[in-house]
């Protein structure tokens, strides 16, 4: 009955789920086998030095003593990553999402606008929103441990409503793609274009096209 009483289970209710339980017994680091969250043994009354870790999670290092009145400890890691929130506004929705880890130089695709609760590890990275028709938009972020950080990033047009007018029937074609027949109105970026008009029994036209926020041609 004395030996029976001086062994016991202790308990190590865990968060994350699937952290790792190592605890020293009689000079041997052992680890304890999880399942959902939960770390039990039967062991010893007595003080126990114990390392939790898990992947993504700050470490904790102890202590506890098995007795009658404790018999179970609950962990609860810190995480080492934040979140990020980028919502999409009528210029950005659908625009392409990037994040650069300053420290490391890795690139990571944050996907297309709106980025909803984006998992990041803890650090400083350097934004990049790309969408057609807008400037790219870059800014530096800090993402901390079990914080949401939230932008909202206003682009900069990059475009000018731009008319064609060829002769009539004429089809138009645009960087070799054909966009009209006889006219065309739309947007185009600033930048340098082929523009070429054919008709049947006529000779095909062929003339630069400079956009720019100061002229439109």
């Amino acid at each position: 009955k004395e030996e029976a009483i001086k062994r016991q289970f202790f308990k190590f209710r865990l968060t994350p789920a699937d952290a790792q339980v190592d605890v020293k017994e009689n000079g041997e680091v052992i680890t304890w086998r999880v399942k959902e969250g939960i770390a039990s043994k039967a062991i010893d009354y007595g003080t126990y030095s114990y390392f939790i870790s898990a992947h993504r999670y700050h470490s904790e290092r102890g202590t506890f003593t098995l007795s009658d009145t404790q018999t179970e400890k609950t962990i609860v890691l810190q995480p080492k990553f934040g979140w990020i929130n980028i919502p999409a506004y009528r210029e950005t929705k659908g625009a392409s999402a990037y994040a650069t880890q300053k420290e490391t130089g890795v690139r990571i695709s944050l996907g297309t606008l709106p980025v909803v609760n984006k998992e990041l590890d803890s650090g400083e990275y350097t934004l990049l929103i790309q969408q057609d028709k807008y400037k790219d938009y870059t800014a530096d972020v800090l993402i901390s441990d079990g914080d949401t950080s939230t932008l909202q990033p206003r682009l900069v047009a990059n475009y000018t409503r731009v008319t064609l007018i060829a002769t009539q029937g004429a089809d138009i074609i645009l960087d070799g793609q054909y966009i009209g027949n006889s006219s065309w109105s739309g947007d185009l970026e600033i930048g340098e274009y082929g523009v070429q008009t054919n008709l049947e029994n006529h000779q095909s036209a062929y003339t630069r096209l400079i956009v720019s926020k100061t002229s439109i041609d």
